[in-house]
């Protein structure tokens, strides 16, 4: 059985190491951004609309940066009713669910509290804030090195027992 021959296996300090190399994104928590917003929804063939979306934004921009809180402006008055109902907070960013100017901004923000200056998307006009970061996580090898000795050793086991079943098989034709 493969357990039978994972006990018989040797496994080196060099194979661990090059297994977690090779592995590394397993042991690898990325980098968190939890995100709020306040949307002003605008539509592109209307420029009366997003002309007042524009003069609304800027000026949620500069209550802001007087020292107004972020959430309280988001339950006022921001389109996304859904997120402004708890502060504007969208959760953690998922890059890809939203349109590319909107994650290139949210990843730009550097420290928690950090806003946006204003970003345009198809919806209409974002602030950006950043709440809560969480930095990327890499599990040293000294933490995974015994769960990788044992996965290394089964892996090999495991080449044996195919090779060795493969042998059985042509020997057992030739008789």
């Amino acid at each position: 059985s493969v357990e039978d021959i994972a006990k018989t296996i040797e496994v080196s300090d060099e194979e661990v190491a090059a297994y977690y190399q090779d592995n590394i994104a397993s042991y690898t928590q990325p980098e968190q951004r939890r995100i709020s917003h306040i949307l002003i929804e605008a539509t592109e063939d209307d420029s009366e609309s997003e002309a007042q979306a524009k003069a609304q934004i800027e000026s949620i921009l500069a209550r802001l940066i007087q020292g107004e809180d972020f959430a309280e402006l988001a339950k006022e008055l921001s389109n996304d009713t859904f997120s402004g109902e708890n502060g504007g907070d969208l959760e953690y960013l998922e890059l890809g669910v939203m349109e590319q100017a909107f994650d290139d901004a949210a990843l730009a923000l550097t420290n928690v509290g950090d806003i946006t200056e204003i970003v345009k998307t198809s919806f209409g006009y974002h602030i950006i804030k950043l709440t809560e970061l969480k930095p990327e996580v890499i599990q040293s090898l000294a933490e995974v090195k015994s769960e990788l000795k044992e996965k290394v050793s089964n892996e090999k086991a495991q080449e044996k027992f195919y090779l060795q079943t493969q042998e059985m098989a042509r020997v057992s034709f030739e008789f």
